[in-house]
């Protein structure tokens, strides 16, 4: 009996290559899809559980309502978290950025490392990264060493030892290797390369006392087993509440972020590296969904339809003594049969689409991380629950034809078959639709972060990092810059737009307000102002003539003005930044963070010695001429370190890297679900086109053009496309509305991304039913009218 099953369902096959095709395409398609994006899904997911003790270890945040959270806590909490809190095992603290990149110095040899952090020595205790070569307790000990990873060594050393190795760190600092560390693995939120042990002077700042209204490095405490760490915060802040003083502002609430929550659920500043997003996976997972039911619709559809084929083989078994059950379980089988069929050709897909979705997503998705028994067992599930799901109507509904009635030439009865396939048809295509009209929203999004205006001028500016320079050195650099026509503003300073800053601080309460809010604080050189584009309001900038200006003054933004609540322009105001500084300048308010978050007030400082970054603007049209002329200069001054750079609109697209990738999958992910469901429908065109043979036959002979008949056999499609629209925006609108919330600027949903989207449907589909309706117009009447 199988074998019969199995041999009618492989002629099914074969005698219908056109509408096999359609379900095996789609079918292997959206296996595919489902794949791909469960393997995203499960990678996401799986970040920094592999540490033994993942579940015991949080990281100590700040989040409050009513400020900004900040994954950089004080500098000496880590100390006093070690020395009065029991419940901890162990807490160890670190720092650093994965963008910066340093240069490491080996003979006359230069090596560009990124992903450097600075960690204690108690790093390895609470995180499972393995030491290949070292020992763990002495690898941090002392000041000025490092740890760096396999790849890295390789890079540096090649096949030769590397531990007792000497190198420069930036031209400035010899550094010893003091141990070997395994590759960190891809689902970690510390992917690192290098690891340096901490100065003298940081572990002087982990026993001093805490200095709460700094934010310095990231701190994490593995908790002994069975702590509860609801009432381990609640220590905490009891703490903070009673060594804080009046004059360092009001407590800011402390919680624990679970390890293995940071990569999906941390929106905080001071992050390592970026994190992602939580909801990108339900948007991932409900985009592969739905493209899986389109196709599963589309056989659906395409069973139900041709039913009619298949009436007199199901009558003539019935008669014969088929029961129900067995014709069931035939249809099911075949269903079954038909996914079996698309998992290769899905496994092909899959296997030649993950280095686009790779580079896609930033991840290292790989078919041989499933290569596990779970998970083809659940793959096993996935073609059960696939193949039932989708044969399920069709078995069910041609089973119960009746047999008399499909023997004498009657057909099956009911006309709900044909509401069902155009309740179907509609949702397929809102599907679509609401898939598309979040694809264009996120790139329109992203379009606008990328393009409004900051508050600077970010063309033509050029950044790089040059730590530990002496004033008389960057003095020198400035001086043979000065002459280039090519190079118009040279200034040392932060740039601008990437969320960096000198520091951070919190403000006390005023008198007449209980509002706590954040001032970030830049220290400058000169000329700073001008080389960013900065707009000064009222005043005047950092000047040599004015010598007290490094001790006395600052300029602070226009809500700065506004938040301290100074009168007028705020000119001549004392400002307490430590200590009292006058106002001499107010600039326009800039984005030194991301669009996604509010603007901050910010005060900026002089320092003519502060050259840890440095930013040049070029000339417009003259950017090799003015990177060669940089080049030489640093070369001149610095030869100890290559010349290494970055443009800043660059930098700050960069911050978008998240949103990037998920315009391109969106997108990628909605084409697909629009080129599956126009598959169906371009089926459902052929095979209605077939049904009404006769028809256009004998309308022809009427004398009915080829433009009436297209218009005839196109507009029941059409018309549900129509309604599909209709269902399909609203609920986009409101969608994309909950995904718009996350920024602080933001672009609105007018009426003309719908008028676009509704065209764009009516058009695919009209190209996927008009293929066939014209060719039906276009047939000989008389061929027509003798078709049986």
């Amino acid at each position: 009996m199988l074998q019969s099953y199995v041999t009618i369902a492989l002629r099914n096959v074969h005698r219908n290559k056109g509408y096999s095709f359609i379900n095996l395409f789609g079918l292997a398609v959206s296996l595919a899809a489902c794949l791909i994006l469960g393997l995203y899904v499960a990678q996401s997911l799986s970040y920094d559980r592999f540490h033994a003790d993942a579940d015991r270890i949080v990281r100590v945040v700040q989040y409050d309502p009513d400020v900004e959270g900040h994954a950089t806590m004080p500098p000496g909490l880590a100390g006093a978290i070690e020395e009065n809190f029991p419940e901890v095992e162990t807490v160890t603290e670190n720092r650093g950025f994965a963008g910066p990149e340093q240069v490491l110095t080996r003979g006359d040899t230069y090596f560009e490392v990124d992903r450097v952090i600075t960690v204690d020595e108690h790093f390895f205790d609470v995180f499972s990264f393995p030491l290949i070569r070292g020992d763990v307790e002495a690898a941090l000990a002392t000041p000025n060493q490092l740890i760096l990873t396999v790849a890295t060594a390789r890079r540096i050393f090649g096949d030769a030892d590397p531990i007792g190795q000497t190198l420069r760190l930036n031209g400035t600092v010899d550094y010893t290797v003091t141990a070997l560390a395994a590759d960190p693995p891809p689902n970690t939120h510390l992917p690192f390369n290098m690891i340096q042990s901490p100065s003298e002077r940081d572990r002087q700042l982990r026993t001093d006392e805490v200095k709460w209204n700094f934010f310095q490095s990231r701190i994490y405490v593995k908790l002994k087993p069975g702590v509860d760490r609801a009432a381990f915060a609640e220590k905490l802040n009891a703490f903070q509440a009673e060594h804080r003083t009046a004059e360092q502002g009001q407590p800011a609430a402390l919680s624990l972020q679970p390890l293995t929550h940071i990569y999906l659920h941390s929106k905080l500043n001071g992050e390592y590296a970026l994190t992602s997003d939580v909801r990108y996976l339900y948007i991932f997972g409900a985009a592969g969904l739905l493209i899986l039911l389109i196709a599963c619709v589309n056989y659906v559809n395409l069973a139900t339809a041709r039913g009619m084929q298949r009436a007199k083989e199901i009558g003539v078994r019935k008669v014969i003594g088929a029961r129900r059950a067995q014709l069931v379980h035939q249809f099911l089988g075949e269903s079954i049969l038909l996914v079996l069929l698309a998992l290769p050709i899905a496994l092909v897909l899959a296997t030649l689409a993950l280095p686009v979705m790779n580079e896609l997503t930033g991840q290292a998705l790989s078919l041989r991380t499933a290569n596990r028994p779970i998970v083809w067992l659940g793959a096993f599930g996935l073609i059960l629950m696939v193949g039932s799901g989708a044969g399920a109507y069709p078995a069910f509904a041609l089973s119960a034809f009746h047999p008399l009635r499909v023997l004498k030439g009657g057909g099956p009865a009911g006309r709900g078959r044909h509401w069902l396939r155009r309740g179907l048809i509609v949702f397929q295509f809102a599907a679509s639709i609401a898939l598309i009209a979040g694809a264009l929203v996120v790139y329109a999004q992203l379009d606008y972060l990328q393009t409004k205006r900051l508050g600077f001028d970010t063309a033509q500016v050029v950044t790089f990092h040059a730590p530990n320079w002496k004033w008389e050195r960057f003095d020198a650099f400035k001086a043979s810059l000065r002459s280039e026509p090519s190079i118009t503003g040279v200034a040392s300073g932060p740039p601008l737009g990437i969320n960096w800053r000198t520091a951070t601080l919190r403000p006390p309460v005023t008198a007449d307000s209980d509002e706590r809010w954040d001032l970030d604080l830049l220290t400058v050189g000169y000329d700073y102002v001008e080389t960013a584009g900065l707009e000064l309001l009222a005043g005047r900038s950092f000047s040599r003539e004015f010598p007290s200006d490094p001790e006395e003054a600052v300029l602070i933004t226009a809500s700065a003005v506004e938040r301290l609540g100074f009168d007028d322009d705020g000119l001549g105001e004392m400002v307490d930044l430590f200590e009292e500084m006058t106002v001499v300048g107010v600039v326009e308010d800039f984005h030194n963070v991301s669009l996604k978050e509010p603007l901050k007030p910010t005060a900026i400082l002089l320092d003519p010695t502060q050259t840890g970054h440095v930013l040049v603007r070029l000339a417009t049209g003259r950017t090799e001429a003015g990177l060669a002329a940089l080049e030489r200069a640093w070369t001149a001054l610095v030869p100890e370190r290559p010349f290494v750079f970055e443009f800043l609109d660059e930098q700050i697209q960069a911050q978008y890297l998240a949103e990037e990738r998920l315009s391109r999958v969106f997108g990628l992910f909605a084409g697909l679900a629009v080129a599956l469901a126009s598959l169906g429908l371009f089926g459902l065109a052929a095979f209605a086109a077939q049904q009404r043979t006769k028809e256009i036959g004998i309308r022809k002979v009427l004398g009915a053009n080829v433009v009436g008949l297209v218009a005839l056999l196109s507009k029941d499609f059409l018309r549900l496309v129509a309604i599909a629209f209709v269902l399909g925006a609203p609920l986009a609108y409101f969608a994309m509305q909950r995904w718009l919330d996350d920024f602080a600027y933001r672009i609105q949903i007018g009426p003309g991304l719908f008028l676009l989207l509704g065209t764009l449907a009516l058009g695919v589909a009209a190209a996927a039913v008009s293929y066939q309706s014209i060719r039906a117009a276009l047939a000989e009447p008389v061929e027509s009218l003798r078709y049986e």
